[in-house]
């Protein structure tokens, strides 16, 4: 037979609740601002492709460009168009120099090319990606 718990017993799950809810709301408002964060730098990103490699468009697409969460692995999805096949790396190279997260750590930067992007990613553009 069990026995009623305590007193002692419901105040010690109750913490336990509010502790597990505090570290919940704590991870959510940390992805919120890690979205903000990584919006940022998209933009500037997109300033330096278009000041320094005279990029022509730089559009912003995947979760970072819908409403709603994002994981703790969001990377920054760029679609450009205007950018010499040569300079492709030199690019990409400049962009991770400044997209690094607030631990310094690098985040991860897909950068594709409109004029060799599928048919199904220009639709993906043209739907969902926001210009910067």
């Amino acid at each position: 037979m069990q026995s009623k718990p305590t007193v002692h017993d419901t105040v010690k799950r109750q913490a336990i609740k509010d502790a597990w809810a505090r570290k919940i709301l704590n991870k959510k408002n940390a992805l919120i601002e890690r979205k903000q964060f990584l919006i940022q730098r998209a933009g500037r990103c997109a300033e330096i492709l278009k000041d320094e490699f005279l990029v022509t468009e730089v559009y912003l697409i995947g979760s970072l460009a819908r409403p709603g969460p994002i994981h703790e692995q969001t990377d920054i999805d760029l679609v450009e168009a205007g950018l010499a096949d040569n300079l492709y790396f030199k690019a990409l190279n400049r962009l991770y120099e400044i997209a690094k997260d607030d631990q310094g750590k690098e985040v991860n930067i897909d950068l594709i090319a409109l004029e060799d992007a599928t048919d199904r990613m220009k639709e993906i553009v043209s739907s969902m990606g926001v210009k910067l």
